[in-house]
């Protein structure tokens, strides 16, 4: 059974759609035309990953090009629009990429935050049929590939690995390849047509409370998400994003907002707020979107001066 046969979400009374299509929160938009459709209107503007170990920085003219290729990698490797496709990335271009990639090839996202172990990423990627998986080889504490390699699901086809560290032969049944073949894959130029109210990303909970829980939305619901929280980015002034590209913070802070704005990108794979008050001043930050602990950590640290406070004043 396809993913969208699989998956449906609770029916809304015919009375509320009405009222959502009316209000403007509910159109026939759809999430992979948007975000190409806001590459395309802004191409000059910026994408910087502010990391200690993978840092890059690029437009977004580089983005819809590399994202159209790895369109072009999963389409030669059998994986048709509506597959499910997860990704566990830290904050690197590559979880931009894969995002707006992933969106724009009609695929049904299933970010995963990069902590997450074994006994969740196995639970992820078993419960949402996964076709594909893209991460990096092995990040902090956690070893993706060992994780793959102990619990692959049977739906599991294809390993798409970024970064350093070794490209391991995969199990039987599975194909595991270094994300460098993204760049001589053929990039694709029409994207697939899909319908607004099909499912277009699976978001898993963390799983604090028993096994992780997916968050089924369309493109009607995720992109009605986003007008509702666009007040998240400070207009008028670079951000900082330290939450996860995968988390429901970073995919809306971090990635969908700016992207509907045409706003420079920052982000940064890893919190220290030594480094961020860095950045800040380097860049002119003055805002960001996360968790209280992002800002106490700022506020707190030794570095703080006038001039960072400057910048956060509106």
């Amino acid at each position: 059974m396809s993913p969208q046969g699989r998956w449906s979400l609770r029916p809304v009374p015919a009375e509320l759609e009405a009222h959502y299509v009316a209000d403007g929160w509910w159109t026939g938009a759809t999430l992979g035309a948007s975000v190409a459709g806001w590459l395309a209107a802004a191409p000059g503007s910026t994408v910087n990953v502010h990391s200690r170990v993978h840092p890059s920085s690029g437009t977004y003219a580089d983005i819809d090009a590399e994202a159209r290729r790895l369109v072009g990698l999963l389409q030669a490797a059998g994986l048709q629009p509506g597959a499910v496709v997860a990704f566990q990335l830290p904050n690197w271009r590559e979880a931009i990429v894969s995002f707006a990639a992933l969106a724009m090839g009609g695929y049904v996202l299933v970010p995963i935050v990069h902590i997450y172990g074994r006994k969740e990423v196995a639970f992820i990627l078993q419960q949402s049929g996964a076709q594909a998986y893209i991460s990096p080889a092995a990040y902090g504490h956690v070893d993706y590939s060992a994780i793959i390699d102990q619990a692959a699901p049977a739906s599991l086809e294809l390993h798409i690995v970024v970064g350093e560290g070794a490209v391991t032969a995969p199990p039987a049944g599975l194909r595991r390849i270094a994300w460098s073949a993204v760049a001589e894959a053929r990039p694709v130029g029409e994207l697939p047509v899909v319908v607004a109210d099909d499912v277009c990303v699976l978001a898993y909970t963390s799983g604090t409370t028993s096994d992780p829980k997916g968050v089924i939305h369309d493109h009607r619901t995720l992109l009605s998400e986003l007008r509702h929280m666009g007040d998240w980015i400070t207009p008028g002034k670079p951000n900082l994003m330290g939450s996860p590209v995968p988390h429901a913070t970073g995919m809306i802070g971090a990635v969908l907002g700016p992207f509907s704005m045409g706003s420079d990108i920052h982000v940064i794979d890893r919190w220290d707020p030594g480094h961020a008050l860095e950045v800040m001043l380097a860049h002119s930050i003055g805002g960001g979107t996360g968790a209280s602990v992002f800002l106490a950590g700022l506020l707190d640290h030794p570095d703080f001066t006038p001039a960072h406070a400057a910048h956060m004043v509106q």
